[in-house]
């Protein structure tokens, strides 16, 4: 039984489901209320609850449940928040665990795995704000740790950094979210002329009026400034920084502030094309680029990266080292990872705590984030069980058709079933993609 102190809040626009489930978790021991809307919701919020059931789709004429989930995150961050999705919303329910939802049930209810999901995101919820308010939250997403394994693809970035510590020009570093860019801007500096004087970073998403204030106040003279994700410059702020840039940022071979870049390369593309960031500001920024690596190209160092990963956060929080499972680290191995370093670090110190109030000491499939175990289950067989297909038992033209059905599977899933963002990640056109799923689908319904 639960303590009274646990309270539920049900969000869902179907009547019949708010009492049912009311009655299921108050048998539990649970204080429940529920809302018929979002807007009912809010009202409700401010007087703090456990966790959240929240279902992602309420009709044509109301926000649906991922667009609250915004709120919710935002206002009440230390809420863990439950999606629940029926038929035709499952894309959905994967964008609000890709936003911070905690797990997902499905409609209609196995009464079993939502009791056993609400209890373990109650405790994972509270363990989380118990243990991470020991540490500074932001020591949890230094990615320093990237670049102590030895690898091509790190090897290569590495070398960039130097030859940009070697000479004194401006450096754009363009990669995905959670590809490191701020560590290798650091990186850049402390092995460059200039380490003995202070490093500045500064969101460029802030309005000019902020970014002009931070500009005149936080440079030091041959210091270096970072600019993080120049891509959201809005229209003044880009004439701002280009005119700073022509009174104080650093020349070849000058002495004056240094400036380093930091862009979502694609998204950053995007304004070149559409024209709203401006070819002259882009060509000065951009004398030297270092591009960052995608952690979905480096799945041969994933279980490295979450064994480090997890060591670190069992330290910081005081817990027992925790190990993984094989078939856990076969899941987060094929995980293409949209968010890539902070995407992994979310997972592997949920997968920790989940594991740790089972009174375990591996953490098993069971213990990731839905999104994670979800695709895990598109390599599983038929029974569920995440157990990798005995490729091996098969003639090679037959296991080489089933691996890149499944994989191309996966990859579509994790995007939400947006083909398009599937196929830049596997580097293929989406016309070919789409025409090669159909081809192998076909196949695999034949077989």
């Amino acid at each position: 039984m639960s303590s009274n102190k646990d309270r539920v809040l049900i969000i869902d626009d179907e009547k019949q489901i708010c009492l049912s489930l009311k009655g299921i978790l108050e048998d539990e021991g649970y204080e429940v209320q529920y809302a018929f809307s979002p807007e009912a919701a809010e009202k409700l919020l401010s007087f703090g609850f456990s966790v959240v059931l929240l279902d992602v789709w309420f009709g044509k004429d109301s926000w649906d449940g991922v667009h609250f989930l915004d709120t919710i995150i935002r206002e009440y961050r230390d809420v863990p928040i439950i999606v629940m999705s029926g038929h035709g919303t499952f894309d959905m329910a994967v964008r609000a665990i890709k936003k911070g939802a905690y797990d997902f049930i499905e409609k209609p209810f196995d009464v079993d795995k939502l009791l056993m999901s609400i209890k373990r995101v109650i405790e994972v919820g509270r363990l989380r704000k118990e243990k991470t308010e020991e540490f500074v939250e932001k020591d949890l997403y230094d990615l320093s740790f990237v670049f102590l394994e030895d690898s091509k693809p790190i090897g290569c970035v590495k070398e960039e950094i130097s030859k940009a510590a070697a000479i004194d020009s401006r450096v754009l570093i363009l990669g995905e979210v959670g590809t490191a860019k701020k560590e290798i801007a650091r990186a850049v500096h402390n092995n460059s002329s200039r380490k003995s004087k202070r490093i500045c970073f500064f969101s460029a998403a802030s309005d000019s009026d902020a970014m002009n204030n931070i500009l005149k106040k936080e440079p030091e003279p041959g210091g270096t400034l970072v600019a993080c994700g120049v891509e959201h410059f809005s229209q003044k702020a880009q004439d701002s920084f280009l005119d700073f840039l022509e009174k104080r940022g650093a020349l070849p071979g000058g002495n004056k502030i240094r400036v380093i870049c930091a862009a979502d390369g694609r998204k950053l593309e995007e304004r070149l094309i559409s024209r709203t960031f401006r070819r002259d500001l882009y060509d000065k920024l951009s004398s030297f680029v270092i591009k960052t690596v995608p952690l979905r190209e480096m799945g041969s160092l994933i279980p490295s990266f979450a064994k480090h990963i997890a060591d670190n956060y069992t330290k910081k929080i005081g817990i027992g080292d925790i190990s993984f499972s094989s078939s856990a680290i076969m899941a987060l191995s094929i995980f293409s990872w949209p968010g890539n370093f902070y995407s992994l670090i979310n997972s592997v110190s949920y997968a920790v705590l989940s594991a740790y109030i089972r009174s375990r000491d591996e953490i098993s499939v069971d213990d990731l984030p839905f999104e994670v175990r979800s695709t895990a289950e598109m390599f599983s067989d038929k029974s569920g069980s995440a157990q990798v297909i005995d490729l091996l038992s098969m003639p090679i033209a037959k296991a080489r058709a089933v691996f890149e059905y499944r994989y191309i599977r996966a990859q579509i899933a994790a995007f939400s079933g947006n083909i398009s963002s599937a196929a830049n990640v596997i580097g293929m056109e989406r016309s070919a993609l789409h025409r090669k799923y159909a081809s192998l689908k076909k196949k695999m319904e034949e077989a």
